[in-house]
This record gives structure tokens, C-alpha cells and sequence, in this order.
């Protein structure tokens, strides 16, 4: 990875971000970018350190946690009240203490049918993990003994759902997602940043949900309508897919915390 991408050798193309801290928006996601990846979904938590990054950081900017957990565990990973943010692919989103869920019956019901599909297929093993989100659910795989087979498995499975209800099947790190087409990190990242009429954001992601995210960034920077880069956090399973559509990158969770400490610091 070239170090003319990194963030910390760009820090002076950030500087717009101090220049008008009014109104400026910090976009990020939580798992892989504030918090580690850990072996089960549960076993993951914002650290205390990166905790109070993020509180300094809002008391200058306007932070939005942009996530694909529901609303409530969203909230209790991060642990901060005052954020805004914008869960389960922003299908749920707490902004200025009022609670907004998006909710679809027929959705549901996609989703409901999915989860009774593959209790009853008999394709589940050992090292799967459920996720039941309401609108939409993710099946984690990384605990299992061969990853590519439980992918490629889990995909023939709900391809046809997704296809059949017009949902979205989402690949992530060791996670395959059957989502509503209702929303997505992009669409929920391009309606806050019009609701707060912002000039200025960044967005830190590590995967390809966050993708939609960064190309959003990059659409309203293209048509002058804001400054503002997308910052992608690597690791060993960085998917292609962020490393070529982000701006900048970032290392690790310890450099997304390093970087929020700069950005504190006006």
C-alpha cells in the first residue's frame, strides 16, 4: 500500500476540517474501524481509550456512528449518548435524542422466511452465528471450519430470497447480510449531511458496506458540494473493493484513535 495514501503523511489536506469545525460531520463505522474484529459479534467492544477520543471530537464536530447493528447495540457498543447515530444500515437512526426505525412488514416477513430457509435447510454448522436485526440479518462464519465453503454455501442459499423480494445480499469480513433495499450507509451519510446542510465530512470505514459511504463522499466532493474524504481502515482482510474506492487509509483501530485525537486538537 503506498504511503502517499496514508493519513498520517496527509495530515495538511485534513486541515479544512479545523478550518470550519461548525456544521462539520466525522462519519464512522464501528466494527473493524472503533472496535476490533473479534471471533463472535458480541465479543466486540469500543475501547475506553477510543471512547474518549470520540467524546473530544464531538465536542467540536457532530460524530455519526454509521452501522450495520441495530440501534440499541449499536448504542452500548459505542457507549456515548450524545452521538448521532445511524443503525442498521441507517434503517434506524437516533439523532438529537429522537428515534427514528423505518419498519416494513413485507420485509419482515423476507427476513422471517430467510431464517426458517436455513434452519430447515441443513446447510447450518457449528461456527455460524445469527444475527436477527429486524429488517434485515447476518450470518457470521468466521468460527467455522472452512470459511470459503460456508460462504459459497450461505450465498446459494440466499441468493434466490434476495433475488425473489428484491433485497440486497452483502458480502462483509466473514458475514454475509440479507438486507432491505430501504437504506444503506450511503444513502443514510448523503441524508445527513443534507439535513445538517454540512460543508464538510469525513468517513472511516473498513469494509464493503462502507463502501457506498465512500463513493457518496466522493460524488458531492466531485460536484463541489462539500470537502470531505473517506478513510479506509486496513488489516489483513481488508476487501479490495476499500482499498480502491477509499481516499486515504488508515492502519489499524489504534491509528483511527490516533487520528481522532488530531483531529480534537484545534
Amino acid at each position: 500500500m503506498s504511503k502517499k495514501r496514508d493519513v498520517f503523511n496527509n495530515l495538511d489536506k485534513f486541515s479544512f476540517i479545523k478550518e470550519e469545525i461548525t456544521g462539520s460531520l466525522i462519519f464512522t463505522d464501528i466494527y473493524g474501524t472503533i472496535s476490533s474484529i473479534a471471533k463472535t459479534p458480541g465479543g466486540a467492544f469500543v475501547g475506553k481509550s477510543i471512547r474518549e477520543a470520540l467524546e473530544l471530537v464531538n465536542a467540536l464536530f457532530r460524530v455519526a456512528v454509521v452501522s450495520g447493528r441495530p440501534l440499541d447495540e449499536a448504542k452500548e457498543m459505542v457507549g456515548l449518548e450524545d452521538l448521532t447515530y445511524l443503525a442498521n444500515h441507517g434503517l434506524d437512526s437516533l439523532i438529537d435524542g429522537k428515534v427514528t426505525i423505518k419498519e416494513s412488514k413485507a420485509d419482515r416477513g423476507v427476513i422471517e422466511d430467510a431464517i426458517a430457509t436455513l434452519k430447515t435447510s441443513g446447510a447450518l454448522e457449528d461456527g455460524m452465528t445469527f444475527e436477527d436485526k429486524g429488517l434485515s440479518l447476518a450470518i457470521h462464519y468466521r468460527l467455522t471450519n472452512d470459511n470459503a465453503r460456508s460462504e459459497t454455501m450461505l450465498k446459494d442459499l440466499l441468493s434466490p430470497l434476495a433475488k425473489k423480494h428484491n433485497m440486497t445480499l452483502l458480502m462483509g469480513r466473514m458475514v454475509i447480510e440479507l438486507k432491505s433495499k430501504k437504506s444503506n450507509k450511503g444513502e443514510a451519510v448523503l441524508t445527513t449531511i443534507e439535513r445538517f446542510g454540512s460543508r464538510n465530512a469525513i468517513y472511516i470505514g473498513d469494509d464493503t458496506t462502507d463502501v457506498d459511504a465512500f463513493k457518496v463522499i466522493a460524488g458531492l466532493r466531485d460536484r463541489n458540494l462539500i470537502k470531505g474524504f473517506s478513510i479506509g481502515v486496513l488489516s489483513d482482510e481488508t476487501p479490495e473493493e476499500v482499498i480502491n474506492e477509499s481516499d486515504f487509509f488508515l492502519r489499524s483501530v489504534d491509528g483511527v484513535e490516533s487520528f481522532l485525537r488530531w483531529l480534537s486538537l484545534v
